[in-house]
């Protein structure tokens, strides 16, 4: 079921592009190091079972501290290929349509 960790497709037409929750969301762990690893586990495989291989990541550095292991180094550690831009940043399009293209490759 697809409404696991709020995972659903960008749109109707997309086979590319799906949406998520952070890994490990929960208001109550929104502090540094608060979400385990564990958490991260079980997103990460969750979202490879639905076909995903790239992780667009558009998180704050604030938000970025809320793991216990940097997530960057937890989903590359899984095996999925990861870029991230905060949606603020002056190159953020540029990186997510490079990120797009690498995808459907």
């Amino acid at each position: 079921d697809l409404a696991k960790n709020n995972f659903a497709p960008a749109s109707t037409r997309d086979s590319i592009v799906f949406g998520s929750s952070r890994p490990g969301f929960s208001p109550d762990n929104e502090k540094p190091g608060a979400v385990d690893d564990a958490d991260v586990a079980q997103w990460s495989q969750y979202v490879k079972e639905n076909g995903i291989k790239h992780v667009v990541c558009l998180l704050k550095k604030e938000e970025l501290e809320f793991y216990k292991t940097p997530l960057q180094q937890q989903m590359e550690s899984a095996g999925l290929h990861w870029i991230s831009t905060t949606l603020d940043a002056p190159v953020a399009a540029d990186t997510v349509l490079c990120a797009f293209r690498e995808a459907e490759k």
